[in-house]
This record gives structure tokens, C-alpha cells and sequence, in this order.
């Protein structure tokens, strides 16, 4: 099978000779989207979540989604321990698994040890052997009568070490030229002016961190093999989340657009969509590994075709309800009405439950009696008679 169509999961391990690995595997998934640990940052609860998954549930209800604790986004910190666990795991996993196979199925297939057969080539040297403990070479008794003349002779090597230090000269250092300009100290090849070192060191590191960044990254799942250090990387400035409250839509659309992002739809659409491209942004500046602009907005896409203003629209009501971010109060306010008629009737059903029972009959006899025409030769509504 094409490896591209093979999906990691946990129970690959069931099946091998090692599997309690799965417990492993399933220790190293966040429990909110159920995937390997990317970018994971332990709340004040210590519980361990992917950057993004944990504060788009901060942002919906503030609490955790484990033991349904209080938290803020403010307060998550990297997790780097489990981080450098994952990226191990995840370049180890496919080797492991491999070999963990392959030991099941020598212990279910053991391979059959045949007798070993006599060959015609042994029997043959056991004759000659048998013929010839009897018979004395003269050869072999001058070697037994003179046993040192068999051990080879002593070939002494000269060292070359010895006589080659006083014609040893070292290497002449290379000229530098006449130009009056200095070479970068980091080994970029770049010639400049001494007073210009200083400004080009900033910039040359910049570009040795980027190319080698560029060289390692091996991802899978979205991970990366071995997390880089973060003494070379600057921090990205984070987004707040603005006071919704107070903003009217016009000046929550201008907001959105200052910051290159869809401002269409009412203002709840544009208050999901500003919370969400908070969480994508910090959750990357989280990470040890920041991806471009134009990824980012790439996600938004995504969530702006699956939940926002680009998702099918069904059930609308029933969709918009089970959403985290379903406003319970302002809908309760809006239905007050038919939320207390509602109630009215129930409490008159209860306290007078003989006088609905006989409305009730009274109503599907009515509605029998007109589905069955009452009797034969009553009018009908439009003038005609039954027959």
C-alpha cells in the first residue's frame, strides 16, 4: 500500500510483539483534536494541549477542557520536555514499528531447523585423515626435528616519524590582499570595511539561522524532528483579543480590515472570525517553529469555509445552538415571549388536566369527522354533498 495513504495511529501496536507502545502513543496525543502534541503548553491545572486547540476552548468558555477549571490564554506555557518527547517519538516511530512487525511474525512463523546432512566432502576427509595417521612425511619430520626454522622471520619497519621532523616545514599563511577590507567572522565569505562588521553580523546570522532551519526540517504531522533552539529566533508580536462589547460593527469591520482580514457578515461573524485568527497567530508565535503570513491566512480559509461565513448552511438553528460560542442569553432575551407561553400552557395543563384531555378529544373526533366525511349526504365546505 502507498505509505502516503497510511495513517499513524495508536493501535498499529496491537498487533506487534511490543503492544504497550499504544499506551505510549495515545500518552503523546492532545486530548482535543486527538492528534501528536504540536506546539504543547501546559495550563495552571497542569494539563498539557496543542497551542491552537487549547486557546480556541480558553476563548469560547475560559475553562479546561480536562477537569473544567478556570484558566486564562495569558497563563499557558510551553511545554518543551513533551515537545522534544513527541519529535523523538514521531522520527523513531516508523524503524520501531517496522522491526516490532517483524518480531510478531517470527514468533507466530518460527523458521523450521532441518538435519544437517552428511556431505560426500566430509566423508572424503575423514578418509584421508584415517589414511594418513600412520605415515610420517619426510618433510613433516625435518619440521619436527628443527621447530625454529618454521617461525617466521622478523621484519623490522622504520618509522617514518623518526627522521621526518627536522625536514618539516608548515604551511605558509595565506596573503591577505591589499584592499583594506576584513572578512565576515562567521564565515560567510563576504569581504567588507572593519567598521561595517558589527552591522553585518546581525544580518549575516539571520540568514545562517534561516538556511539551516530550512536544511533540517523534516516535519510529520505537522511536527518538527528536532525542535531548533529559540536564542536565535525573535518573538512575534501577540494580538489581544479586543472588547467586543463595546465595539459597534463598523468599527469591528474597519479593525478587520486594518489587520488584511474578510470583514463581511453580521457582527457575530466578525467577532468569530477576529477571536479565531487570534488563536492561529498566537498559537504560532508559540511554536519553535513560526510559519509565514500567507499560512496562517491559509487557516483562517480553512475555518472560514468549514465554520464561518463560507460553511454550508443546514440547519441553521440547531448549528448555531451547539456551537461553544452560542450567545444562551441575548437568544433567551429575543424568545421571552414565546419562552413564557411555553410555560403558561404547561402549568394550565397541569392544573387542569380533565378539561385538556376533553379538548383534546373534542378535537380529534372534529378532525375524524371531517376526514371520514360525518355521514352521507352532509355538505361539504366547497357546496358539494357527500354520497
Amino acid at each position: 500500500m502507498d505509505s502516503s495513504y497510511d495513517v499513524p495511529d495508536s493501535t498499529d501496536w496491537i498487533g506487534t510483539s511490543v503492544p504497550d507502545l499504544a499506551a505510549l502513543e495515545n500518552a503523546l496525543h492532545c486530548q482535543i483534536c486527538k492528534e501528536f502534541y504540536d506546539t504543547p503548553m501546559i495550563t495552571t491545572c497542569s494539563h498539557t494541549f496543542c497551542s491552537r486547540c487549547i486557546r480556541t476552548s480558553l476563548s469560547s468558555d475560559g475553562k479546561c477542557p480536562v477537569c473544567r477549571a478556570s484558566d486564562q490564554a495569558s497563563k499557558l506555557r510551553n511545554n518543551w520536555a513533551i515537545q522534544e518527547v513527541v519529535a523523538t517519538f514521531i522520527n523513531a516511530r516508523p524503524k520501531a514499528l517496522e522491526l516490532a512487525r517483524k518480531a510478531q511474525q517470527d514468533i507466530e512463523h518460527p523458521k523450521r531447523k532441518g538435519k544437517r546432512k552428511r556431505t560426500a566432502v566430509d566423508d572424503s576427509d575423514e578418509v584421508v585423515e584415517g589414511e594418513t595417521l600412520g605415515r610420517t612425511t619426510r618433510s613433516k619430520s625435518r619440521r619436527m626435528a628443527n621447530p625454529q626454522s618454521s617461525q617466521p622471520e622478523a621484519i623490522e619497519i622504520e618509522d617514518s616519524e623518526d627522521g621526518g621532523d627536522e625536514s618539516f616545514q608548515p604551511d605558509a599563511e595565506p596573503e591577505r590582499p591589499a584592499d583594506g577590507l576584513v572578512a565576515c567572522p562567521l564565515g560567510c565569505g563576504k569581504r567588507m570595511k572593519e567598521e561595517e562588521v558589527f552591522n553585518h553580523l546581525d544580518k549575516c546570522e539571520d540568514e545562517q539561522t534561516q538556511a539551516s532551519k530550512a536544511k533540517s526540517k523534516t516535519n510529520l504531522n505537522g511536527v518538527a524532528s528536532k525542535p531548533p533552539s529559540r536564542q536565535n529566533s525573535r518573538p512575534q508580536d501577540r494580538i489581544n483579543e479586543l472588547s467586543y462589547g463595546m465595539l459597534k460593527e463598523t468599527a469591528l469591520a474597519k479593525k478587520l480590515k486594518e489587520q488584511g482580514l474578510p470583514n463581511f457578515g453580521s457582527k457575530q461573524l466578525l467577532i468569530s472570525r477576529h477571536k479565531e485568527w487570534v488563536n492561529i497567530w498566537n498559537a504560532n508565535c508559540d511554536s519553535n517553529d513560526p510559519r509565514s503570513r500567507r499560512d496562517l491566512l491559509r487557516d483562517l480559509e480553512v475555518w472560514e469555509r468549514t465554520q464561518g461565513g463560507k460553511a454550508p448552511q443546514g440547519n441553521v438553528l440547531s448549528g448555531s445552538v451547539m456551537r461553544k460560542d452560542f450567545d444562551g442569553a441575548s437568544y433567551a432575551k429575543r424568545h421571552r415571549d414565546d419562552f413564557s407561553r411555553l410555560i403558561a400552557d404547561a402549568k394550565r395543563k397541569k392544573n387542569n388536566p380533565a378539561t385538556e384531555n376533553e379538548k383534546t378529544k373534542d378535537t380529534e373526533n372534529s378532525m375524524e369527522a371531517e376526514r371520514n366525511g360525518l355521514a352521507k349526504g352532509t355538505t361539504r365546505p366547497d357546496g358539494r354533498r357527500f354520497r
